[in-house]
């Protein structure tokens, strides 16, 4: 048996926005780890680019570093031990 989601980037970036509305001053970080759970991190960060995050949370330097490849210039939280 195989699984499979789709995510609508729309949805992401109205998500996102919908935490910052609701949360005016608060510290949002969306949390990229792990391949994004499997969504891709590559495609997480290419739809939520237009929401200039100013932080993202990965769990290991390796996805930190995939995400300055990307162009992210931004902080980032390593939230693992290495």
């Amino acid at each position: 048996m195989q699984s499979w989601i789709d995510i609508d980037s729309q949805n992401l970036i109205h998500n996102y926005s919908s935490f910052k509305a609701i949360s005016p001053g608060a510290f949002i970080a969306p949390v990229v780890k792990s391949n994004a759970y499997g969504h891709g991190l590559k495609q997480v960060y290419t739809a939520l680019k237009s929401c200039d995050v100013p932080w993202y949370c990965v769990n290991y330097l390796s996805e930190a570093q995939k995400l300055r490849e990307l162009g992210f210039s931004g902080r980032i939280m390593v939230v693992a031990p290495e």
